[in-house]
Formats: structure tokens, sequence, C-alpha cells
């Protein structure tokens, strides 16, 4: 009994390094891939783990991935899973072949992060796997997740409604792949202008009410494999509108700021990943009164061609999207349903995207987006 409770308490403490150590130790029947989805410490370093590799996909907790980042992670794992050999950095050695690959995946409570990938791959590549050769939908996909993970009476494995909006969007891409329509392997090259970003609160409760935006940044700063939270942006509120065709609804239009809207060259969002944010404090912002926030990805949103450019050097299609949440269909403090006061009935975000282009053509424009890793967004 003593034992058993020590394992259970390193299993804590340790985390994946004490479950590694209970596995048969290599070479075995078995071959392993650790994915490390932690963006705080992991705590632990790579090398405790050798011969094994760790695959870092990092991103902060309580939030949805960047879309770039769960596409690419997921292909990585198929290709673990499929190959006969280990692919390239995944700790390839003598005699591997023909061995069993297992996945070890982790973040920090086995839960939001590791359910959103875990469902993702079950989306995109589980009819591959299995008898039946119909893929999963994302919730098939999220129940599996939650009957393996969760005891009965304690909720979803995936509770976060941005991140069970990205692997809906996995189901999204992988169901155009399947029937035919143009896909690209990758994900594209998607800039979003912020000067087009439109924000219409609809039915606000309250005066008073911020409005952000915020999204990631490529893994260029730290030990260059985390994608790093890019600073809050805050929308001023630019006059009265109608939230409905029919005028029944009232509305609070935001946009960003003139000194901003009037800048030249024209800036960009650092990563087509957006986070909404509303909020609502008293006595000075001591208290929080409301605050409530949604992930989204205008690529995977509803889109129409937009006007194109007379410039044929530019290579670039331009778009117009739209994404619309209720608010009790947004996530509030730490990814948890407590939102606080009901300050509107739901938020439309609209704006323009381009996609394609080349490095040069980046060139020209500049960002007023200021990276700070770390920055503190519950």
């Amino acid at each position: 009994m003593a034992m058993i409770l020590h394992t259970i308490l390193d299993l804590i403490v340790r985390g994946v390094t004490c479950l590694y150590r209970l596995l048969p130790p290599p070479p075995t029947f078995h071959t392993y891939q650790i994915y490390n989805l932690r963006g705080e410490d992991p705590g632990y370093r790579d090398a405790e783990l050798y011969p094994v590799q760790v695959h870092h996909a990092p991103w902060p907790d309580h939030h949805a991935p960047p879309f770039e980042l769960l596409l690419e992670t997921i292909f990585h794992m198929h290709s673990f899973l499929t190959s006969p050999h280990i692919p390239d950095g995944a700790g390839k050695v003598e005699g591997n072949d023909n061995k069993t690959p297992i996945l070890l995946v982790h973040c920090k409570a086995g839960k939001g992060r590791s359910g959103t990938l875990l469902s993702s791959y079950l989306t995109a590549f589980s009819h591959l796997h299995g008898t039946d050769r119909q893929p999963m939908t994302a919730l098939q996909a999220m129940s599996v997740f939650t009957a393996a993970r969760m005891r009965p009476g304690f909720g979803e494995g995936v509770s976060i409604a941005s991140q069970r909006r990205y692997v809906r969007y996995v189901e999204k891409w992988f169901t155009q792949l399947q029937q035919g329509h143009q896909v690209p392997d990758a994900f594209p090259r998607v800039r979003v202008p912020v000067d087009s970003i439109r924000v219409t609160v609809v039915n606000p409760a309250a005066k008073g009410l911020k409005v952000k935006l915020a999204g990631y940044s490529p893994p260029r700063c730290g030990d260059g494999r985390a994608w790093c939270m890019a600073e809050p942006i805050e929308l001023e509120p630019r006059g009265r509108g109608l939230g409905s065709a029919d005028g029944m609804e009232a509305a609070t239009v935001y946009t960003i700021s003139g000194s901003r809207q009037h800048h030249s060259p024209r800036s960009y969002l650092l990563s087509s990943d957006i986070c909404i944010m509303i909020s609502r404090r008293a006595l000075n912002g001591v208290v929080t009164l409301s605050k409530a926030r949604a992930w989204f990805n205008p690529y995977l949103e509803e889109k129409e061609v937009d006007a194109g450019t007379d410039d044929e050097d530019d290579t670039r299609s331009r778009w117009r999207w739209r994404f619309e949440a209720g608010f009790e269909e947004m996530e509030g403090v730490k990814g948890t349903s407590w939102r606080g006061w009901k300050v509107c009935e739901r938020v439309v975000v609209e704006g323009s995207m381009e996609i394609g282009g080349s490095d040069d053509e980046d060139q020209e424009d500049e960002t007023i987006v200021v990276v700070e890793e770390g920055v503190k967004m519950d």
C-alpha cells in the first residue's frame, strides 16, 4: 500500500517522467514519442527521457491552440504512428523497425490541451486505424476522450468552448480534404489587417465595456518552440448600430483607435488566430464584474471573396470573414463557465484577411502588435 501511495504521489509531482519510468525501457517491442503541450515549464528536461525524444507543441493553458500548430502536430503524430521507421527527430535507433509506436501526450492536467490534440487526431485519422472506415466527427472524438479520461459525472474532457471549436475546425479541414476540395497541405499564410476589424456588441447591458483583441506570435521568442501571447489591442466604441436586420436589437460598434487606423504602412495581426475579449470592471478596475473571451480563426469561419487588387505583382487573395458567438458560448475566467454578469447578448467580429503572398511582400508591411512572452490572459 505504501508503495502504491508513493507511486501516485510521484506521478503527481513528477508527471510524465514518472509515467515513463513505469513503462518497459527501450529496446522493447514498443517505441515511444512524448508530446509536451505545456506552454509553461513542463517540470523536466528532455535529456531525462533519453533515448525517447520529446516533441514540443506548447500553447498557454485554458486557451485554444494556434490552428497551424494543431495541424502540424497531428500530422507529426500520424507520421510517427504509421511509418515503419521513426520519423526524423523522433529518436531513431538501430533495431527500431517493426516495433509498436506508442504516443505519450501530456499537458498540465491531461485534460484540456491533451484532449484537444487527441480529439483532433481522432477526428482526422481514426478511420485509418480501426475497422470502421468512417471518420469520427468532432463530437464523437471528444466523447471518446471524455469516456477514456473522465469519471462519470465529472463533465466533459474538452470543456472549454474555444478548444471544442478548434476540434470542429479540424473536422471541417479534413472533411473538405476528403470531399476533394482544394485544401492546402499546410496551413496557408494568413494575415489580418488590424484596421479592417469591426466588433459589434449586440444588446449591451451596461456602459463601460472593454473590448480587446489578441492573438499569437509564431515561435521566435524564448526557447524558439513556444507560441507567445501578443499584447491585447483595446478597441474604441464608435457609435451605436443595429444588431439585426429588423432593427429590433441595439448594438455598439468597436474599432481600432483613429491614430492606428490611419497608420501607414498597413498593420497586421501576428497570426490568424484571434481572441475577442469583453470585460467590465468596477471601483476603478479593482473588481471584475464580467469577463468573457472566445478564440477563433477567420480562415475557417464564414468567408467570401473580397475585391481584388489591381497590382499584378501582389500574389495575395483577399477575403471578408465573419465570426459570431453568444455570451453564453464564450468562456470565462481560466476557461470556466464563470463569466460574471451578462453584459451583452452576443458579439459579432468582422474583417478582411489576405491569404498567400511572399516574404518580400511582408517586409513592406509593419505590425503594431507588441510581442510579449507570458502576457497574462486569464
